[in-house]
């Protein structure tokens, strides 16, 4: 649902983004498009070199406008995006953690495992203990 509405809002601004000529409209314009691919692909490798080539930007300049619309670096994002996704299977799924990594995206557990303490402060474990007990 959350992704539905997300599409629904890039839609939205993509038309009165694009009704603009002002050149910063069309930076973040092509940013939303970046950041459509990475709500749709969030489970497959993804590089810096395919996110630019889909804003039609350099590397460089995509780095520099992703950070200043989104005030985070396109692999953050990334990475937030599956660790959102990951709690969703830890709250509603009894599959390891280590598939849910693979599937969503990290190849290794635990890197993974970093990432989620970093983003939600406690271990997938400790996560999913914590929504078990609500079961």
């Amino acid at each position: 649902m959350a992704v539905a509405t997300l599409m629904h809002i890039v839609g939205f601004l993509s038309r009165r983004y694009g009704q603009l000529a002002n050149p910063d409209s069309q930076a973040l314009l092509r940013i939303a498009q970046a950041i459509t691919f990475l709500e749709r692909h969030y489970d497959q490798p993804v590089n810096l070199d395919k996110l630019a080539s889909i804003a039609h930007m350099s590397e460089r300049s995509f780095l520099r406008e992703f950070k200043k619309a989104m005030g985070t670096s396109p692999i953050d994002y990334l990475i937030q995006i599956r660790v959102t996704r990951a709690a969703e299977q830890l709250r509603h799924s009894d599959a390891a953690i280590t598939k849910i990594a693979f599937e969503l995206g990290f190849e290794d557990s635990n890197y993974f495992s970093r990432q989620f303490r970093k983003v939600m402060g406690v271990s997938p474990r400790q996560y999913r203990g914590q929504f078990a007990r609500d079961r």
